[in-house]
């Protein structure tokens, strides 16, 4: 099953007014169509930078955007990314206090827009398709150059969607693998036709592992029941003999008796004619 979203247009109807903060209020007022792509504005790369950038404007009044990954892909304790972008930008005289709290808005702006994602995929693309296919794998395809360049954001989608969904339902992206479901980035960008052709070739060969699996599974079976039978066999050919061998037994049992018998038979007939004749 092959679903295009185009959730970027999800709260355009108010649903997702009160995530809003005054900065994203601005940035939907600057857009070329406010009031539209509301969830694209929370959660694209480029709306970030400039959530940040308002953010340190207001704190610290400078304007300048800002690459928010790179600011979050430093080292704690180096910010030599930070350092070096706060350079490139002719930012003088700031402090490591400065340099503190511009990484941490920039992980704060980031990591909203990974749990905002995290709700969309684990509720529609997993929970929901899930628990109305009931298939045992799915693949979840996500595009972008957030999720594809940011250097935790597939972490962070996969470790919120583990506290959204059922519990029962395993969790993977493309650094973890799931028996369930599986988070990927399409490496094919020439049209969603070749992606498209992409997940069919993968679901085929889900496919062609589940029947190989049911093929060995049902050839295991076989083997098990024919086992069972012979040694059903082996067991009632062991109990026949046994049988045979009692009836065989009571048989020379019975010869003995009548020949114990006659024998007592032939003595009592000697001793009776030899009785006989002494007494002639």
């Amino acid at each position: 099953m092959i679903i295009d979203t185009e959730w970027g247009g999800f709260g355009d109807r108010g649903e997702a007014e009160y995530i809003f903060t005054q900065y994203d209020k601005i940035i939907d007022a600057r857009s070329d169509h406010p009031g539209v792509n509301s969830l694209d504005k929370l959660v694209a790369g480029m709306c970030m930078g400039e959530v940040v950038r308002l953010v340190l404007n207001k704190l610290c009044n400078h304007k300048y955007n800002l690459n928010v990954k790179n600011f979050s892909s430093d080292d704690c304790g180096s910010y030599s990314n930070t350092r070096q972008i706060m350079d490139e930008l002719a930012i003088e005289d700031f402090t490591f206090s400065d340099m503190l709290l511009f990484r941490e808005v920039c992980l704060v702006v980031s990591r909203r827009s990974a749990n905002l994602s995290a709700a969309v995929i684990g509720i529609l693309a997993i929970a929901c398709v899930l628990n109305r296919v009931r298939k045992a794998k799915m693949t979840v395809a996500i595009d972008g150059s957030t999720y594809k360049y940011h250097p935790f954001f597939d972490h962070w989608v996969t470790e919120k969607i583990k506290e959204l969904i059922d519990p029962g339902i395993e969790v993977g992206s493309k650094r973890w693998k799931s028996k369930k479901w599986q988070c990927v980035l399409p490496k094919n960008k020439s049209g969603w036709n070749l992606f498209s052709s992409e997940l069919c070739r993968q679901a085929m060969e889900v496919k062609k592992k589940e029947k190989e699996e049911e093929a060995r599974i049902k050839l295991e079976t076989e083997e098990r029941e024919r086992r069972q039978r012979e040694e059903e066999n082996r067991l009632r050919g062991e109990e026949e003999e046994r049988e045979k061998d009692k009836k065989m037994e009571e048989e020379r049992a019975r010869i003995r008796s009548e020949q114990l018998y006659y024998e007592d038979e032939r003595r009592r007939e000697e001793e009776k004619i030899r009785s006989n004749l002494l007494e002639d």
